[in-house]
């Protein structure tokens, strides 16, 4: 995360579990996907803002 990514990961983290949520019915698997596909972010240099979170959502759909 630069200090200009307008989504911190506590904010990419809320947003990927309300999505995980819509994937999967239980509560618990939607946070642990989430977490893995925020780990997962990590790993990928140059993921900022709006491309941050396409790239979340798609991988948080493939790990689904």
């Amino acid at each position: 995360m630069t200090t200009s990514d307008p989504y911190p990961p506590l904010d990419d983290l809320r947003w990927l579990e309300r999505l995980a949520r819509s994937l999967v019915r239980d509560p618990t698997d939607a946070l642990d996907l989430s977490l893995e596909a925020l780990l997962a972010a990590e790993r990928v240099p140059g993921l900022a803002g709006e491309r941050r979170r396409r790239w979340l959502a798609g991988t948080l759909r493939n790990l689904s």
